[in-house]
């Protein structure tokens, strides 16, 4: 038993090294979500950012404008309108590296619509 912690040896400082411990436990927690919280706060504004440089029209991009990806996105009655289902179709294209997107068909029932969009990538100044 001579190798027991100092905190072991009497119930007073026991609590005291309880007490540090649960300092060095808040203090990591603490530190955690601001890190979280920090991460957080930057992604959501590089996604939005980025989405803000997406161009979103219904006509074909430029020639010179490479595809990247095929995309979907739902608009209901009971939430999402026809704007965030874009700025959603933006903000997902610029996750992937496009800066136009055509929207290429709008379907759906009188509670949900869909639109298909097809992300492009364009050189810049076009």
């Amino acid at each position: 038993m001579a190798h027991r912690c100092a905190c072991e040896q009497s119930p007073q400082i026991g609590s005291i090294c309880l007490y540090r411990e649960l300092q060095v436990w808040r203090f990591d927690v603490k530190r955690s979500l601001y890190v979280l919280f920090a991460l957080l706060a930057f992604g959501c504004s590089a996604a939005t950012a980025g989405g803000k440089n997406v161009r979103i029209e219904s006509a074909d991009p430029p020639a010179s404008c490479e595809q990247i990806s095929v995309m979907t996105g739902y608009a209901s009655s009971d939430g999402d309108n026809d704007e965030k289902v874009r700025e959603k179709l933006r903000t997902q294209a610029a996750a992937n590296g496009a800066n136009y997107v055509r929207l290429d068909k709008l379907s759906g029932t009188s509670t949900v619509k869909e639109y298909t969009a097809t992300a492009y990538k364009c050189p810049p100044g076009t």
